[in-house]
């Protein structure tokens, strides 16, 4: 409710503390998810979402990732499915996505693509359309 409100007064540093209520909501649903201490899948997941996190904007493959975490490739793919139920390309378009939802507000179609780590924007179109079902502009006419 507070980030709603945040976002619908618009006062300065609203970007801010709408960011800082959904890191708690995001931080909240993971312990919840989460057993508390628990084994190195769940760091590996809590360390996953992070590195995310931290490097969406970026172009970045599973490779990457695997480096990275210090891991082989096959191993790091493996923990993906076991921890996310996804592949790492998957995990990462989906979480760019769900960004870019939120920039379009504020930007173009085009800064949104490269602001979430987009190189090609007929693949931000694409992926866009398929995952939220209508094209970035037209979303950007809706909200």
């Amino acid at each position: 409710e507070s980030a709603c409100r945040e976002y619908e007064e618009g006062l300065p540093g609203w970007k801010m503390r709408v960011s800082a209520a959904l890191m708690t909501i995001f931080s909240y649903l993971t312990d919840a998810l989460l057993p508390a201490g628990g084994g190195r899948s769940n760091q590996f997941f809590r360390n996953l979402i992070e590195y995310v996190a931290n490097h969406y904007t970026l172009s970045i493959s599973s490779r990457d990732a695997a480096e990275f975490f210090g891991y082989t490739h096959s191993y790091f793919c493996r923990l993906m499915k076991r921890c996310f139920r996804s592949s790492f390309s998957e995990y990462l378009r989906i979480y760019r996505l769900s960004v870019a939802k939120t920039l379009l507000r504020d930007h173009s179609v085009t800064e949104t693509a490269v602001m979430v780590g987009y190189s090609d924007i007929s693949r931000f179109s694409n992926d866009f359309r398929k995952s939220i079902g209508v094209s970035p502009s037209r979303f950007k006419k809706i909200k």
